[in-house]
């Protein structure tokens, strides 16, 4: 859970910034009414670059980007479905045109997915409180991550720890051997 930003405590960004790219999952949220502003793109594009790349295709099961969540939050004041799926729609269409060229490229090599407006629209959902029925297919979406990243990153833990006792096995016996041979040659 991280400050805001584009507050009036500078240090809120400073952290906001910092801290995104340590997370598995990031929920994104911004007012229904007057959803997405420009300072939010800009962020949200910093946010989405620095989030973990948890989608390997042919290798887990995790879809394009579905550990992003872009929440139009108090979407209860919207009276229609239709428009909040409008307000959806227009924020990935001025999302996708601010997007700079190349900007998917690592993520594709890592991943290798395609990124498109289709994908990103996938990742926005509409928000309430008080309505079930308007966040049910974020609480949806987000139950099916929680549940699955967990394994994940255990897994990606375990192998990280795997590769570093192998490589660091490898430099500790260069380093006795070479050690030995120094002792060797004293005597």
């Amino acid at each position: 859970d991280l400050p805001g930003f584009n507050t009036d405590r500078p240090e809120d960004d400073i952290i906001s910034n910092r801290e995104t790219g340590k997370a598995e999952i990031l929920i994104f949220l911004s007012q229904a009414n007057g959803f997405m502003k420009k300072h939010e793109f800009e962020y949200l594009l910093e946010a989405i670059k620095r989030l973990k790349i948890v989608e390997k295709k042919g290798k887990n099961s995790f879809t394009p980007l579905n550990n992003l969540f872009v929440l139009a939050s108090h979407a209860d004041n919207i009276p229609t479905e239709d428009d909040r799926t409008f307000i959806l729609g227009s924020a990935v269409d001025r999302l996708n045109k601010v997007i700079p060229d190349g900007y998917w490229d690592n993520r594709t090599e890592v991943s290798e997915y395609e990124y498109n407006k289709k994908e990103l629209l996938k990742r926005f959902f509409s928000y309430s409180n008080t309505n079930i029925k308007i966040r049910s297919e974020f609480e949806m979406n987000l139950r099916n991550i929680v549940e699955e990243i967990t394994s994940y990153t255990y897994n990606v833990s375990i192998d990280e720890y795997k590769n570093f006792t192998s490589y660091y096995s490898e430099e500790l016996e260069n380093e006795i051997n070479e050690l030995d041979g120094i002792l060797k040659e004293r005597d």
